[in-house]
């Protein structure tokens, strides 16, 4: 399960119980044997590799869509402010 929970922020179930992440720690999605009809993700952070189990194509689009999102406005934003701020 995917849950939204705004500001940048995701709340999913994973292989070792439920764990909140911000998209923008989000380095990378892997899907593992895409081609069944459920698969493992693999989400990438800088504190390590959480795992949703038995992943549907549903929840792999809607955590893509909302990472994509996250990033297009995050470099949106980087553009109109004139870079990062501290």
């Amino acid at each position: 399960m995917i849950k939204h929970v705004g500001h940048g922020r995701v709340i999913l179930d994973v292989q070792t119980g439920e764990v909140s992440l911000f998209l923008y720690d989000i380095q990378a999605l892997v899907r593992h044997l895409p081609h069944r009809d459920n698969y493992n993700i693999d989400i990438h952070t800088p504190s390590g590799v959480f795992t949703i189990v038995d992943a549907s194509d549903y929840m792999f689009d809607k955590l893509n869509t909302l990472w994509i999102g996250w990033k297009l406005a995050s470099d949106h934003e980087s553009q109109v402010t004139g870079g990062e701020e501290d």
